[in-house]
């Protein structure tokens, strides 16, 4: 078992001792009164949420993604703002569309087994991706145990984010977005 597989199983072994913990001050709902969740407090107690934005108002990963791009533009009311990842331009710096899908499937199917819930995934695609592609992604995250994945092919949407990685890494001015006049981006 590698270092993510570790980290899986240190999460699911304590969120589960504190959930007992709980079970007993608090009591136990009548849902979790079943061998495998006797004198759990919580019917599960870990999901991987969505959390792209606010990891980049907290500067810090957003759980088990990659990091998207290695420059961005995030829009608010006050402005443009580049954030710019501090290890850019380092030769070992993986953002999202570095890696394969099978990547992006393997590491979601190392963690699942440890997580209650569902993980928020996504499996990054670039434009020449085909749908045979895509449906062996799928394929492969439902063999693997996968709850659920999402797919992101690049510039799909009007107001697609356009993927930094394809563009020479010592530019910064990689933009992330689009805003409109009448919309705001946070």
């Amino acid at each position: 078992m590698g270092c993510q597989g570790q980290l899986g199983r240190f999460f699911e072994k304590t969120s589960h001792e504190k959930s007992v913990e709980l079970g007993k001050g608090r009591g136990t709902p009548r849902a979790c009164r079943y061998d495998e969740l006797e004198h759990r407090r919580n019917i599960t107690t870990l999901s991987i949420a969505p959390t792209g934005t606010i990891s980049l108002i907290a500067g810090c990963s957003s759980a088990i993604e990659p990091i998207f791009s290695p420059v961005t533009y995030r829009y608010d009311n006050t402005g443009a703002k580049e954030m710019r990842h501090p290890y850019a331009n380092k030769s070992w710096f993986r953002c999202a569309s570095d890696l394969s899908w099978e990547k992006h499937v393997g590491m979601q199917a190392i963690f699942q087994p440890y997580i209650d819930s569902a993980i928020s995934k996504t499996v990054n695609f670039s434009k020449t991706a085909t749908k045979e592609d895509v449906t062996n992604a799928y394929m492969a995250a439902w063999r693997s145990g996968c709850k659920g994945i999402t797919v992101y092919r690049d510039f799909e949407r009007e107001c697609h984010r356009r993927n930094g990685c394809l563009a020479k890494r010592g530019s910064a001015r990689v933009r992330q977005g689009s805003r409109s006049q009448n919309t705001r981006h946070s």
